[in-house]
């Protein structure tokens, strides 16, 4: 069984961007691609049901990822990565939080539409999955992608973005919103999360990823603002809770897209954090 220090949860920018080997202690990169807020709770509990707690969380949800979760159903959902009774909890919260964006749906008027919708998702009936298996099939060459991907963790020991130039000059997602308005749902298990980590006396950090050039050009400051007061809530309320860093911008030399650090950006900001986790150490 192998208990770590150091866990990083979050979604896919943290998944590239921060190198284990490159952190104090015994460190693992448990960030998911497409994560939310949703899979880190679910995936720190789960940890603390087989190992002890760690002493340090490093937490990197894209801000966007507070806002709405369009691949839950999509990805989390049917990969069954969440039992039921997970799937039922997530449910039952949006309703009761009126968090129609959350779930796409209105259910309010009818909870057994929710129920359904989550027996079948869970169960993988087949025309859940019929557009998916489809796609892979025909563009996505899944079988080929998957040894690849495997050679490359073998090999570095995490999965790199791969490098698209032409992508690096577009403005990433939050470029599309004026302001910061996150779910309930989101928000909700953000702060269930914040709540297990002090009540098992782990030290929690977000760490703000860096934008490339366009996407700092194109991000409101109403956006930006209203995250920033977003994260400071939290770090009054839970005294083990920091924020590393702030918006900031690197050049589209460290991206590999307009979104993921390639190698040279990851090995970057894994050196950052490293110093500002060691004792006095500086926020970059």
């Amino acid at each position: 069984r192998d208990d770590f220090s150091l866990l990083v949860l979050g979604d896919s920018r943290p998944l590239t961007a921060i190198l284990p080997r490159g952190l104090p202690g015994r460190a693992v990169n448990l960030a998911l691609e497409g994560a939310s807020t949703i899979e880190p709770l679910f995936l720190f509990r789960r940890y603390l049901e087989r190992h002890p707690p760690p002493d340090t969380v490093i937490y990197s949800v894209s801000p966007i990822r507070f806002l709405r979760d369009e691949y839950f159903w999509e990805n989390t959902a049917k990969a069954r990565a969440l039992g039921l009774n997970d799937l039922l909890e997530i449910q039952r919260e949006a309703d009761a939080l009126h968090d129609s964006d959350f779930t796409g749906w209105s259910f309010q008027s009818c909870s057994s539409c929710a129920t359904l919708r989550i027996l079948a998702t869970w169960a993988g009936l087949p025309f859940l999955f019929q557009h998916n298996l489809e796609y892979a099939s025909l563009f996505l060459r899944g079988a080929e992608n998957r040894e690849l991907e495997s050679a490359q963790i073998r090999d570095l020991g995490y999965l790199a973005a791969s490098s698209a130039p032409s992508m690096v000059s577009r403005p990433g997602r939050e470029a599309n919103h004026s302001e910061f308005k996150p779910s309930p749902v989101l928000s909700r298990q953000f702060d269930e999360f914040l709540r297990l980590a002090a009540s098992k006396n782990v030290r929690s950090y977000f760490i703000y990823l860096p934008t490339n050039p366009a996407s700092a050009a194109s991000i409101s400051s109403d956006f930006k603002d209203g995250f920033r007061a977003f994260l400071e809530i939290r770090e009054k309320k839970f005294p083990l809770f920091r924020v590393i860093g702030s918006f900031r911008i690197l050049a589209p030399a460290y991206f590999a897209d307009q979104d993921h650090l390639n190698r040279e950006g990851a090995e970057l900001i894994t050196g950052e954090l490293a110093k500002a986790l060691r004792p006095g150490g500086s926020n970059p």
